[in-house]
């Protein structure tokens, strides 16, 4: 399963290789964010968590270092994408299509100018992936906005395509 695979997948030199070199990312997705932030935090990274107050008492609390509380889910995501440099949507629900589809917007109507990858694990988000190529090829979606998509289907490669992102091109 994606979950499985990413799980085997994330250890602390491929954080430390990508997510700890002066990069903060907004990850998205259903899959070990603890995981994650516990690696980031053996490497030395500081993990910010930004969550909504309705699920402040959550069954799945993160291991933070700063904790951010939002009242609202549209205030978590402006919140998550002004600190991150970088987004990654790895496989998750209707709450990570969500988040993917509205920075995808946000770059598109070049609100937001900072690189995004998807994770595509074990095909995850092929039905999504072709979608978008038809939107491109039936010209409801620019050849330069399809381009700004970085998918991988590993993470180290994923963490490299947004290490090598265009400077020029985020305009902070």
């Amino acid at each position: 399963t994606p979950r499985a695979e990413f799980n085997a997948s994330i250890d602390a030199s491929t954080l430390r290789s990508g997510i700890l070199e002066n990069v903060v990312l907004y990850v998205m997705g259903d899959i070990s964010l603890d995981e994650m932030a516990k690696g980031a935090q053996a490497e030395g990274g500081y993990v910010i968590g930004v969550n909504v107050k309705r699920f402040a008492n959550s069954k799945y609390p993160l291991d933070v270092d700063e904790h951010i509380m939002t009242e609202t889910m549209q205030e978590r995501k402006v919140e998550l994408i002004r600190l991150g440099d970088a987004s990654i949507a790895l496989p998750g629900g209707v709450g990570t299509l969500d988040e993917l589809t509205e920075i995808f917007s946000l770059a598109q109507l070049g609100i937001v100018n900072k690189p995004f990858g998807i994770l595509n694990l074990d095909g995850y988000f092929d039905g999504f992936l072709a979608q978008c190529k038809r939107a491109n090829e039936e010209n409801f979606l620019k050849d330069k906005d399809y381009a700004r998509m970085l998918v991988a289907e590993d993470v180290e490669t994923l963490l490299q395509m947004l290490d090598e992102y265009p400077q020029e091109e985020q305009g902070k």
